[in-house]
């Protein structure tokens, strides 16, 4: 089994614990998380939840100390466009809740035309 990098097990088993099992919806107990796979900056892990025995896997990746240059401030543009906009309601998060439940993380296949 591969070994967690140095200074980050604490902070991956932290935030793995406070994920829900997708079957029982209880939380993972941090001692029953464990990196399965390593390749480059991919990590993949392993919870198994105590309740009722299911194993979840999380694939996780680092961000490069420069992903923050990705980020911009709104042009002028783009806030009177999303200024337009009408707010966020509650149907629209309903929609987003049910749609997230199906949702396997696939970008690529979710952005094909």
């Amino acid at each position: 089994m591969a070994e967690f990098p140095a200074g980050q097990e604490r902070l991956l088993k932290k935030l793995i614990s406070a994920r829900r099992c997708r079957v029982c919806r209880q939380t993972f107990d941090r001692n029953h998380v464990r990196l399965a796979a390593k390749d480059q900056e991919l990590w993949i892990i392993s919870a198994r939840c105590t309740s009722c025995r299911h194993q979840q896997l999380f694939w996780v990746t680092m961000r490069s100390a420069n992903a923050g240059s990705l980020l911009k401030d709104v042009s002028d543009e783009e806030e009177e466009l999303f200024g337009a906009m009408d707010p966020v309601g509650t149907d629209d998060v309903l929609d987003m809740h049910l749609f997230l439940q199906i949702f396997d993380g696939d970008f690529q296949k979710l952005f094909e035309v």
